[in-house]
């Protein structure tokens, strides 16, 4: 069965093939050494998805969370400057 993961490098959506699943995780082929190994499905690393869908979707989240987080920060240095020529 066909998997979609995302965090490898190279591509942002890479799909993977997938022998068997669990509710946390799937089971891959090492390329390697061809035994099977144990991923989880969603870690620091990588995440694995059933559709193109929902990894694309968690992708754009992930950008949206970090621009939002980077424009907070922009805000507050912005103040901290502010309080610094106001010395």
């Amino acid at each position: 069965m066909k998997y979609y993961k995302i965090g490898s490098y190279g591509a942002l959506i890479k799909e993977v093939e997938v022998t068997k699943e669990t509710t946390k995780c799937v089971y891959l082929k090492n390329e390697f050494n061809g035994k099977e190994e144990r991923v989880m499905k969603s870690g620091s690393y990588s995440n694995y998805f059933k559709t193109y869908l929902e990894a694309k979707e968690f992708l754009e989240n992930k950008k949206k969370s970090e621009i939002q987080q980077l424009e907070k920060q922009l805000e507050y240095k912005k103040i901290e400057l502010e309080k610094i020529y106001n010395l």
